[in-house]
């Protein structure tokens, strides 16, 4: 009867203590708020300010006459603000067509036990404004749009 009741109390033991588990939402997806070029899931924290500096380089076929790329490189020099946890804004400026760019984004779901995904959804948008590229008659603000 002993061995009945010490199995019956292990038993309870072991599922009792995982049945009160909290379900424990997953902090970051990825490492950062950005996935080489493209934004990740992750969201900065709120009050948060992340300063980004990203670099694209050209190809990479030139070989040493273009450096393997460098020549052509591009920066990008970026602010990101978390709002809320969920939510935040970012602005940024390219040396690539001295192109200004904003975006907001907002996070729907977050990874935890229960959830099996996070879901941000962002929307941005960029203004170029090197001089003397695009034909006087398409240089209006409304073509750039």
């Amino acid at each position: 009867m002993k061995k009945f009741a010490m199995s019956i109390l292990t038993i309870l033991l072991f599922f009792g203590t995982n049945a009160q588990e909290e379900e424990k939402p997953m902090k970051n997806t990825f490492m950062g708020t950005r996935f080489i070029n493209l934004h990740s899931a992750n969201v900065p924290a709120k009050n948060e300010l992340q300063m980004l500096i990203q670099h694209r380089f050209g190809d990479i076929s030139g070989g040493f006459y273009d450096f393997f790329g460098l020549d052509y490189a591009s920066m990008r020099l970026g602010f990101e603000y978390g709002i809320t946890n969920d939510l935040n804004l970012g602005i940024g400026r390219s040396s690539y067509m001295k192109t200004f760019d904003s975006f907001v984004k907002y996070r729907f779901l977050t990874q935890s036990s229960a959830m099996p995904l996070t879901l941000t959804a962002t929307v941005a948008g960029s203004f170029p404004t090197i001089k003397d590229v695009i034909p006087e008659e398409y240089n209006d603000f409304s073509e750039k749009a």
